[in-house]
């Protein structure tokens, strides 16, 4: 792989794209791995391979590239929620919640992805009760922010539901 991808950008990201749709991950992961070596500061790479590491459970190897995305541009959304949901499928809520309530603070959040930090505290706040209030906080915040959108009440109302609340 590595005269393949070390020398040709176009057929490593192809190789790796290849062993991914064959559910081959560690070979996706090694190709994409091999393409650092000629772009190792490259955003989409690393966070394609983040994402890979995420599905292939190699979670500590995410995470890091993860960290190490939200250093290099803490405007990036989608670095938080790609680090978000690692957090959550490592059991760390705490660290999950906080990087999500970062995220909804960045300016240029785009509603999609203020929606998508929706849907994980609504899926938290009903999986969970712990986190029901942590959940209705959120989505206060973001129904305030777009009044217009309805999935956001919705979800309140759910978790109200969820929570026996009559509210």
């Amino acid at each position: 792989i590595q005269q393949s991808t070390g020398t040709n950008w176009n057929l490593g990201t192809r190789l790796a794209e290849l062993y991914s749709n064959l559910g081959q991950l560690d070979k996706a992961a090694e190709a994409l791995e091999s393409l650092r070596t000629i772009d190792p500061e490259n955003d989409l790479l690393l966070q394609t391979l983040a994402n890979l590491y995420l599905q292939s459970s190699r979670y500590p190897d995410a995470l890091a590239l993860y960290k190490s995305l939200i250093e290099r541009s803490p405007a990036r959304v989608e670095y938080y929620l790609g680090t978000a949901e690692l957090l959550l499928r490592m059991d760390d809520w705490d660290g999950a919640s906080a990087l999500l309530s970062k995220a909804l603070r960045i300016k240029s959040i785009t509603k999609e992805h203020s929606l998508s930090v929706a849907d994980i505290y609504f899926r938290q706040g009903i999986d969970n009760r712990a986190h029901y209030l942590e959940a209705v906080d959120a989505l206060t915040f973001l129904r305030n922010k777009y009044p217009d959108e309805w999935r956001i009440p919705w979800q309140l109302g759910g978790l109200y539901f969820n929570n026996g609340s009559n509210n």
